[in-house]
């Protein structure tokens, strides 16, 4: 998930596919970003330059994304007009997080310091793992993962944009 350039607004997912002849239609989306996606919530997609909302009436979570059904998209042809778009989600309606847990998009960016407050990096990327998530820190030298776990993962400021990290034995710079 990523920042649009309309202010608020956040890229939660891609349109790759129209799904059978009723206007379902297939999307790419990180796992994160699936919690986004409720009945009747507005969705913004941008096609072509042009933006307009959309309601969902049904979502079906699969694999590589999810299959979404729009109350403005009745038939095949009016899908695969929107095949390419972005599909983009307001922060207002994202769900609140549990204590502990954040958004990929509030981390990615952030600076990352070790024990001893020296810089390590910033969160280039994140991806899932299945067991956890890990982040990907990059410096002007390397660029190192480290999973995104409580024994590594010390404090993370929202405000300041700044993470403390305990680094393993075996990922000290």
């Amino acid at each position: 998930m990523e920042q649009s350039s309309r202010h608020g607004f956040f890229t939660i997912g891609k349109i790759i596919g129209a799904h059978g002849i009723k206007g379902k239609l297939h999307i790419a989306t990180d796992n994160e970003s699936l919690s986004l996606f409720e009945k009747n919530i507005p969705i913004l997609i941008t096609n072509n330059g042009i933006d307009q909302y959309y309601t969902i009436t049904h979502i079906k979570p699969i694999k590589d994304g999810a299959i979404l059904s729009f109350k403005e998209v009745l038939t095949r042809d009016e899908a695969l007009l929107l095949v390419g778009a972005e599909l983009l989600q307001e922060r207002s309606f994202f769900p609140k997080l549990e204590e502990g847990t954040y958004y990929w998009v509030d981390l990615i960016g952030m600076s990352v310091l070790n024990d001893t407050g020296d810089y390590v990096g910033i969160i280039a990327s994140i991806f899932p793992t299945g067991s956890n998530d890990v982040y990907v820190i990059k410096n002007e030298r390397k660029e190192i993962l480290v999973p995104a776990i409580s024994s590594v993962i010390k404090t993370v400021d929202l405000e300041k944009k700044e993470m403390k990290i305990s680094l393993p034995e075996e990922l000290v710079l």
